[in-house]
């Protein structure tokens, strides 16, 4: 019958896994907690419903939308060096 594996047995890149997942995710916690305060804040200042806020959303969702079917297009015909400015 095989032993259950112990703590020292075990992989030590799962350890590191473990631990940038958990980063991940903090990071990411971190980042929504800010947004949803700073979305908070800016519809108390400028006095916006629920559903005005959605529309906003919509919006600047449909404006980034035809931004990228338009100008991806025309990015695509610029060197990677041009489009990413990375250092020579």
């Amino acid at each position: 019958m095989p032993r259950p594996a112990t703590e020292d047995d075990r992989d030590p890149l799962i350890r590191s896994r473990t631990f940038a997942l958990l980063a991940g995710y903090w990071s990411f916690g971190q980042f929504w907690g800010f947004w949803v305060i700073l979305v908070l804040e800016f519809q108390r200042h400028h006095s916006l419903t629920d559903s005005r806020l959605g529309l906003l959303y919509s919006l600047l969702s449909v404006a980034a939308i035809a931004t990228m079917l338009a100008g991806a297009p025309r990015l695509q015909r610029l060197s990677l060096r041009t489009a990413c400015l990375s250092p020579r």
